[in-house]
């Protein structure tokens, strides 16, 4: 496994955790009203 694919994986469960706080930040800010089922 050469270093860009070590990168890559490594960067998957980050871009996911960054996405969640995205979501929550939206959400508790209020302006994300098309996800508020979740």
């Amino acid at each position: 496994m050469n270093s860009y694919a070590k990168g890559l994986v490594a960067g998957i469960p980050i871009g996911i955790v960054l996405f969640f706080v995205v979501v929550l930040v939206l959400r508790w800010a209020g302006t994300l009203d098309v996800m508020t089922d979740w």
